[in-house]
């Protein structure tokens, strides 16, 4: 299992690394594999109403609670090489997403891909091992428009709707490794 959600009607959905969507079964006790979604799984993301979204190479899907439709084709995704490893929704809908090149903001007004906020670089590739980089470990809303944004070594970048600013761990972080985000 690589990735795991809960709708707002209480379906649990699971993903595995081999691209399969399962959705659990109450009345089986076991995970059913969801029909039609049969392209590469990236990730999962729930919106401000809590609606699930999957995220597949063949672009957004979205569960309206009875099942799965596609909301946007594979070039949601562009300028990505490849999925997001993660994306979120701010309070007022805007698709925020992350892949190697970086942290991609997609609204009405257009899409803007940040590859460094603060002075801090978000650019990461899988295929290079030669040297350390950032990258983006996890994605969160904060309502409005404001977005938290973790790294693996930089700590928080905090997006209040205009601009970045930066926590980090001479901010009260513990530390500047930041594993994951988790919205309560």
């Amino acid at each position: 299992v690589n990735s795991l959600i809960v709708d707002h009607f209480g379906n649990v959905f699971s993903a595995s690394f081999i691209g399969l969507v399962y959705r659990y079964d109450p009345d089986s006790g076991a995970f059913v594999e969801c029909p039609g979604l049969d392209a590469n799984f990236y990730v999962f993301a729930r919106d401000a109403l809590g609606f699930a979204y999957a995220a597949l190479e063949d672009g957004l899907w979205r569960f309206d609670g009875d099942r799965w439709s596609r909301v946007a084709g594979p070039d949601i995704w562009s300028p990505f090489q490849y999925g997001p490893t993660w994306f979120s929704f701010s309070e007022d809908g805007t698709l925020w997403a992350y892949a190697g090149p970086g942290l991609l903001r997609r609204n009405e007004q257009g899409s803007t891909l940040f590859t460094e906020a603060c002075g801090i670089d978000l650019i990461y590739d899988p295929y290079d091992s030669s040297t350390f980089q950032n990258g983006v470990t996890g994605i969160a809303p904060l309502g409005g428009a404001r977005m938290l944004v973790g790294t693996r070594a930089d700590g928080l970048l905090l997006f209040d709707g205009e601009q970045f600013s930066h926590i980090a761990f001479g901010d009260g972080l513990p530390a500047n490794a930041i594993t994951g985000l988790v919205e309560d």
